[in-house]
């Protein structure tokens, strides 16, 4: 099917041609950006009257979390981390100029330790500095002893991990990693 998209604000990305007010689409493909409602196309086509609407064509990550993103930048970004020393040792030049620490993209599944730190790792490595060390996927993290007093995070919650001996390991799953 052929569409025209017409009284649009059209944002292609495109340097050369970075906006326009019509678009044409064949078959789910952009065939052309335009200025004006073009007239005589050669083939039959629906318009649709975006109404003075935003179109943002191409293919941009829709589900995108804007302030985890930003604060996951620089030495933020734990992904590049091959081993939990370089994990540690990322977080403890985080904790000479930070006085609470948020750091992420950890995957354990690519880490030669093939596991996330624990409290008492984070705890030996930033001392009293609350820290929070989110996993790559967003749905879990490991906090320090600080992190989970600042946080008021209840041991018996559901979503804490606790040892044998019942105390919280530092990792949280779910809905309570998503309020801390």
């Amino acid at each position: 099917m052929r569409l025209l998209f017409i009284n649009a604000h059209v944002t292609t990305m495109e340097a050369s041609r970075p906006y326009g007010r019509c678009l044409v689409v064949d078959d789910g493909r952009i065939e052309n950006v335009l200025d004006e409602r073009p007239h005589g196309l050669a083939r039959p086509l629906q318009v649709i009257d975006c109404h003075g609407g935003q179109i943002v064509p191409g293919f941009f990550d829709c589900h995108l979390h804007l302030t985890a993103t930003g604060l996951l930048t620089g030495d933020h970004d734990l992904g590049p981390c091959r081993n939990l020393t370089a994990v540690l040792d990322r977080l403890r030049v985080l904790a000479r100029s930070e006085e609470l620490i948020y750091a992420g993209n950890v995957d354990e599944t690519t880490l030669a330790d093939a596991r996330l730190p624990t409290r008492q790792e984070l705890d030996a490595t930033t001392n009293t500095k609350p820290t929070m060390v989110s996993r790559v996927d967003g749905h879990s993290c490991v906090a320090n002893s600080a992190a989970l007093a600042l946080l008021g995070v209840d041991p018996r919650a559901e979503g804490v991990d606790r040892d044998a001996h019942g105390e919280p390991t530092g990792t949280l799953r779910g809905p309570v990693s998503y309020a801390a």
